[in-house]
């Protein structure tokens, strides 16, 4: 399974996931409106094979993250930035449990001084 990108984002509109999707904000799950290849009308969508849970669904041979899609379904538009689970829960896709993440601000990096010191020292005696 490939990983969701902005390609893909770009590319589905709001108007176009309600042609083939429901979402219900109250549950988080996305239920198909009509029959795609494996996939069944009434059906629930998507799938958590991948490793972090993260629910994903394939739309025209695009994967997308649901938690994107329903902001997508909800606001007419994409998300700008992370979108993130309030109860830290992957495949709880809730309307009110997600929210897009405040802009991380750049911390400058902890040094140990002390071990820095010591790895320039034995590379100057090496």
């Amino acid at each position: 399974m490939t990983k969701p990108n902005a390609e893909a984002e770009a590319s589905l509109t709001r108007k176009r996931l309600a042609e083939l999707l429901h979402y219900d904000p109250n549950s988080g799950h996305f239920v198909w409106k009509i029959s795609v290849g494996r996939c069944r009308k009434g059906e629930w969508a998507g799938s958590m094979a991948r490793p972090d849970k993260q629910v994903t669904i394939t739309i025209e041979g695009r994967n997308y993250f649901a938690h994107r899609l329903a902001f997508l379904w909800m606001t007419g538009s994409w998300p700008q930035g992370r979108v993130i689970h309030r109860d830290g829960n992957p495949r709880n896709n809730a309307w009110s449990n997600l929210r897009v993440a405040r802009p991380r601000k750049a911390t400058p990096r902890k040094v140990d001084l002390g071990a820095l010191m010591k790895r320039l020292e034995a590379q100057v005696a090496g």
